[in-house]
């Protein structure tokens, strides 16, 4: 799809100018790739006017963002938490015996929430990139997050809210599988348990370990995975990509 934009057909030809950029060649995903983080959303902000001039009442495409891991960097607090106060090392979850279980299940649902949003940091952006999303016309975004407790749920609805705004939100109990709707609904997740049971389109977020999943370490390379479908008139993930993680 952006492959059209940079060929100059949009425009008739290459010397015409969007949003006082001449050359377009800017938006290439390997020059995206070398980006700093903060010229990516630039570059997104760019492609979502871009796609305001080319696409009206299309499908939006649904993608459901992990919070844990994904936006809010909250594990590596709970990892440090969990191992200062019990012992335990949460990277060894499936090592651990019934009583330790316990102990990690009681410390997620005692957890201060409103302690660990605050301080746990914001992955790459993550939350302006969401907001990009909100104001694109190819995308739909939602926020699925796996919950220990109802007062989890309910102080991340409240940070969601703060930060984020007015975006549909669902949640899981933990242990339990995400549920898509449609075949063609994104998960953007760090947790492979999540991937493998997601019927639609799995979406590795970058946690530093290996997956067989597509696997992206910023938001908004989705951008360059999206393919509309004239015939449909949906927006879609460009399964080909996926398949030979190219």
């Amino acid at each position: 799809m952006i492959e059209y934009l940079l060929s100059g057909r949009f425009y008739g030809q290459n010397t015409r100018t969007f949003n006082g950029y001449k050359n377009l060649n800017i938006l290439s995903y390997d020059k995206y790739k070398k980006s700093t983080i903060k010229e990516k959303l630039e570059k997104i902000k760019l492609l979502n006017e871009y796609y305001k001039i080319l696409y009206s009442n299309i499908n939006k495409l649904d993608i459901y963002f992990d919070f844990d891991g994904v936006i809010k960097d909250t594990m590596r607090h709970c990892s440090y938490l969990l191992l200062r106060l019990h012992g335990i090392d949460i990277n060894l979850h499936s090592k651990f015996n019934v009583e330790d279980e316990k102990v990690v299940e009681n410390f997620f649902k005692s957890m201060d929430w409103d302690y660990l949003l605050n301080a746990s940091s914001e992955i790459n952006e993550a939350i302006s990139f969401i907001k990009l999303f909100q104001e694109s016309v190819i995308f739909n975004p939602a926020i699925y997050s796996a919950v220990n407790s109802v007062s989890e749920m309910h102080k991340k609805c409240i940070f969601i809210e703060k930060n984020i705004g007015d975006i549909s939100k669902k949640f899981n109990a933990v242990h339990t599988p995400k549920l898509a709707v449609n075949n063609t609904d994104v998960l953007v997740d760090d947790t492979e348990y999540n991937l493998e049971n997601w019927t639609g389109v799995p979406i590795h977020f970058d946690n530093g370990k290996d997956s067989m999943y597509y696997t992206i370490s910023d938001f908004g390379e989705l951008y360059y995975l999206a393919n509309f479908n004239p015939e449909s008139n949906n927006m879609e993930i460009n399964m080909q990509r996926i398949y030979t993680k190219k």
